[in-house]
């Protein structure tokens, strides 16, 4: 079953350049074919924020996640958070803006290392994700029901991802 995609990034990718000789180069690694779905993606995300903020409801899976958050941090998402509470309003676009930034600076050299990532078989780098997953739950709280919290979430989504059920609900 194939992974679901976002519109806008799927919109992207199914779009052709009209000379022939870049046209034979999509599907198969093109840097255009490539980074023309990714830039969707990031203006979708960051879009995605929008109704977040000015109205609470949420435009992608990522910000369902986020809005949750904001509720169980008593915050209420919508008009009143950029009257009542301007500070976490605006943190949130210069987050934005600083991250871009970041990564801008950041991924162009280290682009190459990134990529060595993927030749690290999945043996040697589950254990190392999981050490660190398992090291932060535990220091968040300092409590060890949060590590059995983490296994059964860990659990709950291996058990849906043999049945197949999508990872972001598009």
């Amino acid at each position: 079953m194939p992974e679901p995609q976002l519109p806008p990034s799927s919109d992207s990718s199914g779009t052709k350049p009209s000379n022939p000789e870049e046209r034979k180069e999509f599907g198969e690694g093109s840097i255009k074919g490539l980074a023309a779905p990714e830039t969707a993606n990031n203006a979708a995300s960051t879009g995605s924020f929008v109704p977040l903020l000015t109205l609470g409801i949420p435009g992608s899976g990522t910000t369902a996640i986020l809005l949750g958050a904001l509720i169980a941090l008593n915050l209420q998402p919508g008009p009143l958070l950029m009257q009542d509470r301007p500070e976490v309003f605006w943190s949130v676009i210069f987050s934005m803006y600083l991250g871009n930034i970041i990564l801008l600076i950041l991924n162009l050299p280290l682009v190459p290392y990134f990529a060595r990532i993927l030749a690290v078989p999945r043996t040697y780098l589950i254990p190392f994700v999981l050490f660190f997953a398992m090291a932060g739950a535990y220091i968040g709280q300092n409590n060890a029901p949060e590590l059995l919290l983490l296994l059964g979430f860990g659990a709950f989504a291996i058990l849906m991802r043999f049945a197949d059920y999508p990872l972001p609900p598009c």
